[in-house]
């Protein structure tokens, strides 16, 4: 038995004449991307702008300048000494001021309270002589 192949027409593309191409004068121009488009790439280099900036503060504060640097800690000024065991009040002083130079580290506020007693009371003067002998 012998089998004769026949090819099928192919329907999906219109039989018949091809139609002609023209080129159109001034051909196409580029397409414009959207506003919104500009939109995401502005937001998009804000935020890139955003992570550099903070990249570098970063940065800065790890070699310990700029804005973000952990302040230098200040040291205590000497205590103005009229006598053993008495102060004389500077001004700007106050008993917290006067108890953190007596006392650097740690709480201060059971020596303020004592300052307080011992020398009459929560008001200071300037030239003021307070006992600070414990």
């Amino acid at each position: 038995m012998a089998a004769i192949a026949h090819p099928r027409p192919n329907r999906s593309r219109p039989q018949g004449p091809r139609p002609q191409l023209r080129v159109i004068d001034g051909g196409r121009s580029a397409a414009r991307p959207s506003t919104a488009t500009y939109r995401r790439r502005r937001c998009l280099a804000v935020a890139a702008l955003v992570v550099v900036v903070l990249a570098a503060c970063a940065a800065m504060a790890r070699a310990g300048v700029g804005p973000l640097a952990a302040p230098a800690v200040a040291t205590p000024a000497p205590i103005a000494v009229a006598g053993p065991g008495t102060y004389v009040v500077q001004p700007g002083d106050t008993w917290w001021s006067i108890a953190r130079r007596l006392h650097p580290d740690g709480d201060v506020r059971p020596i303020v309270d004592e300052l307080a007693a011992r020398n009459g009371g929560p008001s200071l003067q300037v030239g003021q002589r307070v006992s600070i002998d414990g």
